[in-house]
């Protein structure tokens, strides 16, 4: 067996293809922390013990999901806390093993901190 078919052979458990163990989410809005935008965030896949970490840690459900998001993308919480709703929910598709829309979403005009359309300097 070459190493291809070997390959094929892990992704195939029972005709499903396994995902990736690392994914790529391009961000429809990006984000900037401390300088620094950020257009793309990698995820990696779930272990157990993410898991049971998650469940022992204190705090809301939605805390908890954003801190294994964190932990598993390799950023800190705050940079999750930051990402626009659409963004966000792609990473909750990633960590469920669903499939993610990469192409951009956003408006093509620069927008403000605030979220408003910057308007032009006159």
């Amino acid at each position: 067996m070459n190493n291809k078919e070997e390959k094929e052979q892990k992704e195939t458990q029972k005709g499903k293809v396994l995902p990736p163990e690392i994914r790529t989410i391009k961000l429809a809005y990006p984000v900037t922390i401390e300088g620094v935008t950020t257009d793309t965030v990698t995820m990696r896949l779930t272990k157990i013990k993410d898991v049971l970490e998650m469940e022992k840690a204190s705090g809301s459900p939605l805390l908890k999901e954003v801190n294994l998001i964190a932990k598993l993308c390799g950023v800190p919480s705050s940079f999750i806390e930051e990402l626009k709703e659409h963004d966000y929910e792609q990473l909750q598709k990633v960590l469920n093993g669903e499939e993610v829309e990469n192409a951009p979403l956003s408006d093509p005009q620069e927008t403000s901190e605030s979220g408003a359309p910057e308007q032009p300097a006159t």
